[in-house]
C-alpha cells in the first residue's frame, strides 16, 4: 500500500502543479484582457472626444452652408431679376430694330414697285413704238414691186420645172409601153411553149413514157417543130419573128395591174 500511496501523492503533487501552472496563466490572460480594456476604454473615450469635435464642426459645417445657401438664393434672385431686367430691355431693342428694319424694307419696296413700273411704263411705250414700226415695215415689205431679175429667175424656174414635167410624163408612158410589152410577149411565149413544166424528182424509169409523150406531142398537127440541141428552150428564129410581128402591132393600151 505504501507504494500505492506514493504513486498517488506524486500524481498529485503534479496535478497542483499542473492547476498552479494553468491558474498563472489564466491570470496572466486576466490581467492582458483587462490591459486591453483599459485601452478600448481609453479608445472609446477619444472616440466619443472626436465625435463630439465632429459633431461641433458638422454643426459649424452646416450653419455656414445655411449661410452660404441664404447668400447663394439672394444672389440667384438679384441675378435672376437682373437678367430678366436686361432681356426685357434687349427685347424692346429687339423690336424697335425690326420694326425700323420693316418700314425701311416697307420704304425701299415701295420706292423699287414704283420704278419698276416707271421701267414697265417706259418698256411698254418703246414696244409699241417698236410694234408700230414694225406694222409699217411689214406693210411695206408685203406690198414691194419684184425686181427683173426675180420675175426672170421665176419664169425659168417655171420653164425648167415644165420641161422636167414632160420629161417625165414621157419616160412614164415609155416605161408603161414597155412593161406592156413585156407582159404581152410573156403571154405569147408561154401560150407557145406551155409555161407549167413538170418539176420533181427524177425518175430513170419513165423515160421511155416521157419519150413517147414528146413524140406525141411533135406530130401533133399545126405544132411547132421540136426543141433540140444548143436552142434547147428558146423559140426558133421564126417563131421570135412572128413575136416581134405581133409586138409591133402592140398598140398602147392601160395598164394591165402587173408590174
Amino acid at each position: 500500500h505504501a507504494k500505492d500511496l506514493a504513486c498517488a501523492a506524486a500524481r498529485l503533487a503534479s496535478a497542483e502543479e499542473a492547476l498552479r501552472a494553468e491558474i498563472a496563466k489564466l491570470k496572466g490572460e486576466v490581467e492582458a484582457e483587462k490591459t486591453a480594456a483599459a485601452k478600448v476604454a481609453q479608445d472609446l473615450e477619444e472616440s466619443r472626444r472626436a465625435t463630439a469635435q465632429a459633431e461641433a464642426r458638422v454643426a459649424d459645417a452646416q450653419d455656414a452652408l445655411r449661410q452660404a445657401t441664404e447668400r447663394f438664393n439672394t444672389r440667384i434672385a438679384e441675378e435672376k431679376a437682373s437678367h430678366q431686367a436686361e432681356v426685357a430691355r434687349l427685347r424692346a431693342e429687339a423690336n424697335k430694330a425690326r420694326e425700323d428694319l420693316i418700314a425701311a424694307h416697307e420704304e425701299l419696296h415701295a420706292e423699287m414697285r414704283r420704278e419698276h413700273n416707271e421701267v414697265l411704263t417706259e418698256k411698254d411705250s418703246k414696244i409699241d413704238d417698236l410694234v408700230e414700226k414694225l406694222h409699217v415695215l411689214q406693210d411695206m415689205y408685203d406690198n414691194r414691186p419684184s425686181r427683173e431679175e426675180d420675175l426672170e429667175r421665176i419664169a425659168q424656174y417655171e420653164q425648167a420645172l415644165c420641161e422636167q414635167e414632160a420629161a417625165y410624163k414621157k419616160l412614164y408612158e415609155e416605161m408603161h409601153f414597155y412593161k406592156l410589152e413585156l407582159v404581152n410577149r410573156e403571154q405569147n411565149y408561154n401560150k407557145t411553149f406551155n409555161s407549167a413544166p413538170n418539176v420533181g424528182v427524177l425518175n430513170p424509169m419513165a423515160a421511155a413514157k416521157k419519150k413517147e409523150a414528146v413524140v406525141r406531142i411533135v406530130q401533133q398537127p399545126g405544132s411547132l417543130p421540136p426543141l433540140g440541141g444548143i436552142g434547147a428552150g428558146v423559140p426558133p428564129s421564126g417563131a421570135m419573128k412572128s413575136c416581134r410581128t405581133q409586138s409591133g402591132s402592140i398598140q398602147r393600151r392601160p395598164s394591165s395591174g402587173r408590174r
